[in-house]
């Protein structure tokens, strides 16, 4: 979907895989903070930077804990 230039539909789309993932491994895991990271860059690229603001803290607040 990125390629095509549906920002909507791929953030969409990784909002579904956060879900799955929180309720996998949990909020803390580090693979659910890369995938924090990833929605935070998709936003970027959509040039939404305070959604991609948002989403880049938390990965760095989860490395925090750890």
């Amino acid at each position: 979907m990125k390629q095509k230039g549906d920002f909507t539909g791929a953030a969409t789309e990784m909002n579904k895989a956060l879900a799955i993932r929180r309720s996998a491994v949990g909020k803390d895991h580090p693979e659910t903070a890369s995938t924090y990271y990833q929605l935070g860059i998709l936003y970027s690229q959509g040039k939404l930077y305070q959604n991609a603001f948002s989403e880049l803290n938390d990965p760095i607040d989860q490395k925090e804990r750890f």
